[in-house]
C-alpha cells in the first residue's frame, strides 16, 4: 500500500463524506431500521428520566470509577448496541468488511466499558450523543462508511500531528547528524498522522533525502493513512492534508508509504536509521512477554548508530513503566527521556 502526491492532492479537493470507497450493498430495509431506532428511543426515554444527570452528560471517562458504567448499562446495553451496529454496517458493507478483516470488537465500540465510553468516542454524534443517533447513521452508505471509519480513528488518535514534539525534534536531529540518506519506520501509525508527522521532523531537521515508512496491522487505519482522508471528519482531514503538503514542500527527496505489519510477528524488511513507537508499548502491546518481544524486533531492525523513540501520551505510569522495561532491557545511552541511541559498535 503507498501513498502518493496525486492521491493526496486529490483528496484535499473532497469532502470527507463525499465518495464511497467501499463497495456498498443494498443496506438494511428501511421498516428494519425504524424499528430498530424506535427501540433505542424507548431505552433512551428511560435513561434521560431516570439516570443521575452526570450520567447524562458526563466528561470523558478515562477517570470513570466501575460504578458509573454499570449503572449506564442497565439502561443502554452496549452488547446489544453493538450487535445492531455490526448487522446495519454488514447490510451495506459485508463483502468489503470481510475483504478489510474488519472486527468491530478492535474498534472504540469494541474497547469500550459502556456507551459512557462510547460515546467520547464518537465525536460526530454531537451534544446528544446517544445510540439511536449512532444507529441513524446507516440510513444512507455515505454515512454508514463514515461511521465505520470513525469507529476505528478514535479522537484521541488525532493527536497524532502533535504528539511529543520534543521527541521528535530531538530524535529527528539525532537521526540527520550523520547527513546520509534516511530510512525511518513509524512502528504502530495508526491512521497515519504519526508518519507524517515523523517526515516533517526529519524535513526540518535538515534531512535532504527521507523514506518514511508507516505500519499498521489494521486494514482500514492504512486506507485513510494512504488517502490523508478520514470518511468522518473533514476539519481533521484538512488539517492531516496541510501537515503532509508542508513536510513535502520542504523536502529534496521524501517518500511517504504504508504497509501492513503487527510489531509483535516481526518488522519490515531491511533497516532504520530512525524508528518511533509511540502510544504502542503499553497500550496495544502490554504484558512483559510481549514487550520483550517487540523490543527485540525494534531494535533488530535499528542500524547501528541508530534512534529509537518509544513514547505514550495516554497514561504518564504506563510510560515510565515502559521506559524502565528498555532501559533495563537495551542498556542504551538515553539523551531525551525515551529516545534512545543505538552504539556504532
Amino acid at each position: 500500500m503507498t501513498s502518493t502526491q496525486d492521491d493526496l492532492e486529490g483528496d484535499a479537493e473532497r469532502g470527507a463524506e463525499s465518495e464511497l470507497w467501499l463497495a456498498a450493498e443494498p443496506g438494511p430495509a428501511p421498516d428494519a431500521l425504524a424499528g430498530r431506532v424506535a427501540y433505542w428511543e424507548g431505552l433512551e426515554r428511560a435513561f434521560l428520566a431516570h439516570a443521575p444527570a452526570g450520567l447524562r452528560w458526563g466528561a470523558l471517562p478515562t477517570a470513570r470509577p466501575p460504578a458509573p458504567h454499570a449503572r449506564s448499562e442497565r439502561w443502554l446495553p452496549l452488547e446489544l448496541l453493538r450487535d445492531e451496529v455490526a448487522y446495519l454496517l454488514e447490510e451495506w458493507f459485508g463483502p468489503a468488511l470481510a475483504a478489510l478483516e474488519v472486527d468491530l470488537a478492535t474498534s472504540s465500540l469494541g474497547r469500550a466499558r459502556s456507551w459512557l465510553d462510547a460515546r467520547a468516542q464518537l465525536p460526530s454524534l454531537g451534544e446528544g450523543r446517544l445510540p439511536s443517533q449512532l444507529l441513524r447513521r446507516c440510513e444512507r452508505a455515505e454515512t454508514a462508511q463514515a461511521l465505520l471509519f470513525e469507529l476505528f480513528a478514535a479522537p484521541r488518535l488525532g493527536r497524532g500531528l502533535t504528539r511529543h514534539p520534543d521527541s521528535l525534534r530531538t530524535a529527528a536531529a539525532l537521526a540527520t547528524a550523520s547527513g546520509r540518506p534516511l530510512r525511518a519506520w513509524d512502528a504502530g501509525c495508526a491512521s497515519g498522522e504519526s508518519t507524517w508527522a515523523l517526515a516533517r521532523a526529519l524535513v526540518e531537521a535538515g534531512a535532504r533525502e527521507v523514506e518514511v515508512l508507516g505500519t499498521s496491522p489494521w486494514p482500514l487505519e492504512l486506507l485513510m493513512a494512504e488517502r490523508c482522508t478520514f470518511p468522518h471528519d473533514p476539519e481533521r482531514s484538512r488539517a492531516f492534508q496541510e501537515a503532509a503538503a508542508a513536510a513535502r514542500r520542504g523536502a529534496g527527496a521524501l517518500r511517504v508509504h504504508f504497509a501492513r505489519g503487527d510489531l509483535l510477528q516481526g518488522t519490515p524488511a531491511g533497516s532504520f536509521d530512525l524508528i518511533c513507537c509511540h502510544g504502542l508499548l503499553g497500550g496495544a502491546i502490554s504484558g512483559a512477554s510481549e514487550l520483550r518481544r517487540a523490543l527485540a524486533h525494534l531494535a533488530g531492525a535499528l542500524r547501528a548508530g541508530g534512534v529509537l523513540s518509544i513514547q505514550d501520551t495516554f497514561r504518564d505510569d504506563v510510560q515510565r513503566e515502559v521506559l524502565s522495561c528498555v532501559r533495563e532491557a537495551l542498556g542504551w545511552p538515553e539523551p531525551h527521556p525515551g529516545v534512545f541511541l543505538r552504539s556504532e559498535g
